[in-house]
């Protein structure tokens, strides 16, 4: 059974949602937006969880208000909240409890040792700071939005709804409340109630336009998530009819439009962001990706690419977008380069894979293994160049080395399936017993994958299980009935468990394959074999063939 997500992390798929087509940042016209900036971040790969990306309280903002104003009175709270800043929590603590014995009921001191206790994960005393603030202000949002963060990370959703719905009362023009709200309602899929908390939030606020934006954006992101995408289009567009001049607007529009596949009006209203911010990255980003399904714009998507490239030379994205145009274009050796110099500004697997398949192609093997080894060096996150020196090493049948990398990924993730699956064949291959346990972990693991299956099943022939192999093969062939490989594998199984006429029957099919595969020699004279012993299967009793030949059909070929 799938498990609902925790209620907030709906926050982050929200946040994303707007530039999931592009890995870059945003520069817009509202940079100064708090939301956008959380969208900058995470474009530039950085993560967050869900509380990191609320704004829960403003005390960094009062600190900075009252150090600007320089007020005696404020001196207490300005040491105060640096020894906070600064996570000398003790200090502050002692500081706080001293200032509290003095004013008892300064509601400012009373919040901030309630979020000092937060701070230093005091569950058990978080609670009953917040509700002392509210004993002396029952409307104070602080206190409040304290309570609601307390009771969402003890998973008590109805005392979060229900303070959530206390702060609407008192200020319907906040953002963490609906936002809280929603959420909750997403994540017990109910998400009717979710739709309704969001078109009420987006009818309260509609002279704001930051806060129209978040949650259309959620809004936008529940639609997406839940297959509803049609209903994106009207939202998007009510909203860039209010705010015609706001890029990010025209961005929601843009991306709804694209989702309801009306590229003509996603062009168009990307083209005006660009005239809006001809620095904005992300738009053009968007539109050269756009422009791809139209086969004769590539010098216009190379234009747009170039233009990024002017402002931002590293920029990851665009490297790669020129580089999937050169290759298009048959221009590999251009085309390697710009993917080696996006892997050297930000490495990523996607790049990697096609530099190894690059370079494969070009024949530069040498070259790519120095590369991989390099690679392989660095931190556990580039344990894929170690995947690929193992396969590079497999297929060059040096087993040795192959293990090596092999054995250093199971180390670091031993659930590996890919690198249990080639070290069971090596293993095999070596008549190595640890084959058996070590492929049926990859079965069991992947058990939907033919390939895998096949390896399992194979090796299991060759340790004698014949019946289980053949089971085995039998759901691999079924499950892949054009990866010959593992049709022949499944003729091999019926031969050694003495089928000899549904082996034929499979050796026969392959024989008339005009397309050509690793075995098919192999199977050829299987066949030949097999063929020879079915044409006296009426004179000699079958069953009274010697173990011995049982043992040769195994491997025979």
């Amino acid at each position: 059974m799938t498990k609902n997500p925790h209620p907030m992390k709906i926050l982050i798929l929200a946040i994303i949602w707007l530039f999931s087509l592009s890995s870059q940042a945003a520069r817009f016209n509202t940079a100064e937006d708090l939301h956008e900036q959380s969208m900058k971040e995470f474009v530039h790969g950085k993560t967050h969880s869900w509380e990191e990306n609320i704004q829960w309280d403003n005390w960094d903002q009062q600190f900075k208000t009252a150090k600007a104003k320089n007020k005696p009175e404020d001196a207490q709270f300005l040491s105060v909240y640096k020894k906070i800043q600064e996570k000398q929590y003790q200090a502050a603590e002692k500081q706080l409890q001293q200032l509290l014995a003095e004013y008892p009921n300064d509601i400012r001191y009373l919040n901030l040792y309630a979020r000092l206790n937060d701070l230093q994960d005091k569950t058990a005393t978080i609670k009953q700071s917040y509700e002392k603030v509210l004993k002396q202000a029952p409307d104070n949002i602080t206190a409040l939005l304290g309570l609601i963060k307390n009771a969402l990370s003890h998973n008590d959703f109805k005392s979060a709804t229900k303070l959530s719905q206390q702060l609407l009362n008192i200020n319907d023009q906040l953002y963490i409340p609906y936002l809280v709200l929603t959420s909750i309602a997403e994540a017990q899929n109910q998400i009717d109630s979710a739709e309704t908390i969001l078109i009420e939030a987006i009818n309260k606020t509609s002279s704001n336009f930051r806060l129209q934006f978040q949650f259309i954006n959620i809004l936008a992101a529940i639609y997406e998530k839940h297959g509803m995408k049609e209903k994106i289009l009207p939202v998007a567009k009510t909203f860039q009819s209010r705010f015609q001049e706001e890029a990010l607007a025209l961005a929601i529009l843009a991306k709804a439009q694209i989702l309801n596949q009306k590229y003509a009006g996603a062009e168009k209203n990307l083209k005006k962001i660009i005239q809006l911010n001809p620095d904005n990255v992300v738009s053009r980003l968007i539109l050269a990706d756009l422009l791809k399904q139209s086969k004769n714009r590539k010098n216009e998507r190379l234009n747009l690419i170039d233009k990024i490239l002017t402002i931002d030379a590293s920029n990851t994205k665009a490297l790669r977008l020129k580089a999937e145009i050169l290759l298009a274009d048959q221009q590999t050796e251009k085309a390697l380069a710009l993917y080696e110099k996006a892997y050297q500004i930000k490495p990523q697997n996607q790049t990697l894979f096609m530099i190894v398949d690059l370079m494969k192609l070009i024949g530069k093997t040498k070259q790519l293994v120095l590369f991989l080894e390099e690679e392989s060096q660095k931190a556990d996150k580039f344990l894929l160049a170690h995947y690929e020196l193992g396969s590079i090493y497999l297929q060059a049948s040096d087993q040795e080395k192959a293990i090596h990398h092999y054995q250093l990924i199971l180390k670091k993730k031993p659930d590996h399936v890919l690198t249990l699956n080639n070290l069971a064949w090596i293993y095999s291959e070596q008549n190595n017993p640890a084959a058996l346990d070590m492929a049926k972990k990859a079965h069991t693991l992947a058990n939907d994958s033919p390939e895998i299956a096949d390896t399992y099943g194979m090796i299991l022939i060759k340790q004698g299980y014949y019946r289980s192999g053949l089971t085995i093969l039998k759901k691999a062939a079924a499950k892949a009935p054009g990866i010959f490989t593992i049709q022949y594998h499944l003729a091999l199984a019926h031969s050694v468990n003495k089928e000899t006429k549904q082996a034929i029957k499979i050796l026969q099919r392959l024989k008339t394959i005009k397309q050509t595969f690793p075995e098919k020699q192999d199977a050829m004279k299987l066949l030949q074999k097999l063929s020879g012993i079915n044409a006296v299967s009426n004179f000699i009793n079958f069953s009274a063939l010697s173990p011995a030949c049982d043992e040769e059909t195994s491997f025979s070929g």
